[in-house]
């Protein structure tokens, strides 16, 4: 997981140091596109994948295999007219994809094996682009760059194909279920990667590439909360979402803390040494959100299994127009420089929703899974 993350970092470095900061938000901008395009036609099998029996999940994961390879057709033919949408489309469908055949060492609690599949992908695509880049020097050109980076992505969809082979695609959930879960990857992904796409639409490349690395950082690092709770996946599914089989809280609270610490420690190299004060000033503010963050992807995964959707769903939305409301008030209306502003945005929406998610997390069980608990004490 750290070698993984310390090469995505140092991807973009490589990306900042040889096309510029500009040419990375571009990059950055695509990428938050993927997700955006990717999170609402993935939740579904993301959440229903720790849920439902053996049978239901092999033949939703075919089909969220198909909607992978879709997407990747549409994204080929799109990539030479139109950058960043080709980009975004091909990634999203080969996330999708790849998700596909990881959903089985997930779905058995096995984050372990998650982790060092999508580090072994990653280390493939950046050494590959690293070393177009090198090789071509100043005449390194984006769009070859991210061709070459979405290469490896190929094995990606041979291996997901031959995981899910005889298994016909199947239709997940019901209705109900699926708007809701589909409204929730929207706004989530609006929530993680909308304010990447608005301050595009409001300041410069530089200062999305700024806010970009540094929201990325924070991410990146928060989401080692969600590895961690992944492990707790069978028995809270077992236990019907009752919190004490779940992550143990001062172990949440321990990491948060410790990332914290260390994104300040990253800021502050980089404000003392003078070399890309800009992202570190607003690492510096982003610490917060890493923190705050790593504490919110545990409990998600809580809730999840405690089958709490609307109570997650409605405190998310009111967090993206937190988060919203706070770019265009700080940036368009006041002037504050883009990258702070949306920094500062980001980390006022997140307070809201650690102190919505604790509260949820430990509300009392509805009395079906409670009724559920006393069986499983029962058999013990």
């Amino acid at each position: 997981m750290i070698a993984g993350r310390a090469a995505g970092f140092a991807w973009t470095l490589l990306l900042i140091a040889t096309l510029g900061l500009g040419d990375y938000g571009i990059y950055a901008t695509a990428c938050a596109f993927a997700a955006i395009i990717a999170a609402p036609l993935e939740n579904v099998f993301v959440v229903r994948s720790v849920r439902v029996g053996q049978h239901d999940y092999e033949h939703e994961r075919s089909t969220r295999l198909l909607i992978g390879v879709l997407l990747v057709v549409v994204g080929v033919v799109l990539f030479p007219a139109i950058l960043v949408l080709g980009f975004a489309l091909i990634v999203a469908g080969c996330e999708m994809a790849f998700n596909a055949y990881k959903s089985l060492p997930l779905r058995n609690g096995q984050p372990v094996v998650v982790m060092r599949l999508d580090a072994l992908r990653q280390f493939a695509s950046i050494a590959l682009a690293a070393l177009y880049l090198v090789l071509a020097g100043s005449g390194a050109s984006l769009p070859v760059a991210l061709a070459i980076y979405l290469a490896p992505y190929a094995v990606v969809l041979v291996l997901s194909t031959i995981r899910a082979r005889g298994t016909m695609p199947g239709l997940p959930g019901g209705l109900r279920e699926n708007l809701l879960l589909l409204g929730d990857a929207f706004i989530t992904s609006l929530y993680l990667q909308g304010d990447i796409v608005l301050l595009g639409l409001l300041a410069s490349d530089e200062a999305v590439g700024a806010y970009s690395v540094a929201s990325q950082i924070a991410l990146a690092l928060s989401t080692l909360g969600q590895l961690y709770a992944q492990g707790f996946h069978v028995s809270l599914r077992q236990s019907g979402g009752d919190p004490a089989a779940g992550p143990r809280p001062r172990f949440v609270v321990g990491l948060a803390g410790f990332f914290t610490v260390g994104t300040v420690a990253v800021a502050a190299v980089l404000l003392i040494t003078g070399w890309q004060s800009g992202i570190g000033a607003v690492l510096l503010v982003m610490s917060l959100f890493a923190g705050l963050r790593t504490i919110d992807n545990a409990w998600t995964t809580v809730l999840y299994t405690q089958h709490r959707d609307a109570g997650r769903i409605a405190n998310a939305g009111i967090a993206l127009a937190i988060k919203g409301a706070g770019i265009l008030l700080l940036v368009a209306v006041l002037g504050w420089p883009g990258a702070i502003g949306a920094a500062i945005a980001a980390v006022t929406a997140e307070v809201f929703v650690c102190i919505q998610y604790t509260r949820l997390v430990h509300r009392a069980l509805p009395p079906a899974q409670v009724a559920r608990l006393d069986v499983a004490e029962g058999l013990r």
